[in-house]
């Protein structure tokens, strides 16, 4: 019993640090992005919330502003055609 009311604990105290990022639904699985030219990404999230986008060698960041809305732009990138996350 005591052992379940301290998960129950912890659970509850990691609850805020779930981030509530959302992205719009065409960013997804086996998605093409141009090549040799910046690539926004945008969403949404809590405000004033730290967002970190990492994609291949990249990994951005800036904050939502008081809205909630974000955006970051990926720097160009070379063709390929091997997958990358």
């Amino acid at each position: 019993m005591r052992s379940l009311l301290i998960c129950f604990f912890a659970f509850l105290f990691t609850l805020p640090s779930f981030a509530g990022v959302s992205l719009p639904k065409f960013f997804s699985d086996n998605m093409v992005l141009q090549r040799e030219t910046e690539v926004p990404v945008w969403g949404w999230a809590k405000p004033n919330e730290s967002i970190k986008v990492s994609f291949g060698n990249q990994t951005v960041s800036t904050q939502a502003n008081a809205n909630g809305k974000w955006i970051v732009r990926l720097k160009p990138m070379v063709a390929s055609h091997t997958a990358q996350t």
